[in-house]
């Protein structure tokens, strides 16, 4: 049965550094605190009428955090709209003093060949982005940017490093998410109102957000909007014969505390529901972590992981602590360093577990 993980307020983080002088190993251990919140069933299937079909699927908001991360790239929003350095390059050059001229115009080079290399399929538009922003946060704003890998929000698989591009996280908070599925069997086009839906937790009756919430709450956050656009459930859904559409719908986070929920779709009197239990468990993880280092040469240095799921995040040095429990994925690693105004880059895929002394090699080549 799928869970849904929600971090509770009373996460508490627990970190142990232990160097050991014999073997050199660094290892962090940390606390993890969290609910799990279980629905039965995991979905419920009902048939409207003779040809028209719905499913309900209560899922973990955050569970969309990549999904909405990816669009962005799709509609070329992302470096445009969510990076830093997108303000510092397009900055009027007639501004900036002789010194300031002289650090973009670096910079601007380095980007010049982040985006040959894109081109030429060394690296993804993911992470050239990431190494453009990690440049400048580094070099421009002299700022520590990016992780070490043992960040409470790697635990999950990483997702919630992209939470910010969520549009169903308002205000810090997700939303309650349902993923509905429906399914025209007839020859004729069926309509189906938002208003059709309510959500009934115990004596609690919600309904679900309409456009126009998100496009007041979210106002001058085009690329959210776009994402809503395409997954959310609009006010008034046409179905085309024979058609199967899968879209969400949100509320006000509901209460766990409760042990029940009930979604309910109304239509011409009708009335048909999909009941759900709900178990919510405390649970407390010990997870633990080693620290694995990396070859690296020159004297500016910038790194990109990336994790099976096809996350990558930038690093904050050179080590990064993996979790005992997923030495055996494979990892991949880009590397980024300058000497004398010339770049150099290193890729390299590796387990964990079978790197020696966990100090992984890494074999760079110019690139300008």
């Amino acid at each position: 049965m799928p869970a849904l993980i929600k971090q509770t307020p009373f996460l508490l983080l627990l970190t142990i550094l232990i160097a050991s002088c014999a073997t050199k190993k660094l290892t962090k251990t940390t606390i993890y605190t969290y609910s799990n919140v279980e629905f039965n069933p995991a979905s419920s299937d009902r048939a409207i009428g003779a040809d028209f079909t719905l499913s309900i699927e209560p899922i973990d908001a955050k569970g969309l955090n990549l999904e909405a991360y990816k669009s962005l790239s799709r509609d070329g929003g992302y470096e445009k709209q969510h990076t830093a350095y997108y303000t510092y390059i397009t900055k009027e050059k007639n501004s900036l003093s002789s010194s300031e001229r002289s650090k973009l115009n670096r910079l601007l080079k380095r980007y010049e060949t982040l985006d040959n290399m894109q081109l030429n399929g060394d690296i993804s538009g993911f992470v050239a982005s990431t190494f453009k922003e990690q440049i400048y946060q580094n070099e421009i704003m002299n700022t520590s940017f990016g992780f070490d890998g043992s960040e409470t929000s790697f635990i999950n698989n990483g997702v919630e490093i992209y939470e910010d591009f969520n549009p169903y996280r308002i205000d810090k908070r997700y939303l309650s998410l349902f993923k509905l599925a429906f399914g025209n069997r007839s020859n004729n086009v069926q309509n189906i109102h938002i208003d059709n839906f309510q959500i009934a937790s115990n004596r609690e009756l919600l309904y679900p957000f309409k456009t126009e919430y998100f496009e007041s709450t979210l106002a001058g956050e085009n690329e959210k909007m776009k994402f809503i656009y395409r997954m959310n459930m609009p006010n008034e859904l046409k179905l085309t014969p024979n058609q199967v559409v899968d879209k969400y719908i949100s509320t006000p986070p509901i209460n766990t505390d409760n042990d029940s929920l009930n979604v309910t779709y109304i239509t011409e009197g009708r009335v048909v529901s999909f009941p759900f239990s709900i178990k919510t468990n405390t649970v407390q993880e010990k997870q633990s972590f080693t620290a694995y280092t990396f070859t690296m040469h020159g004297d500016t240095r910038h790194m990109v992981v990336e994790l099976p799921n096809g996350i990558s995040f930038p690093l904050k040095n050179g080590m990064l602590y993996i979790n005992d429990r997923s030495t055996n994925d494979p990892l991949k690693i880009y590397a980024l360093s300058f000497m004398n105004n010339r770049m150099y880059f290193a890729e390299k895929e590796f387990v964990p577990a079978n790197i020696k002394k966990r100090k992984v090699e890494l074999v760079f080549e110019r690139k300008n």
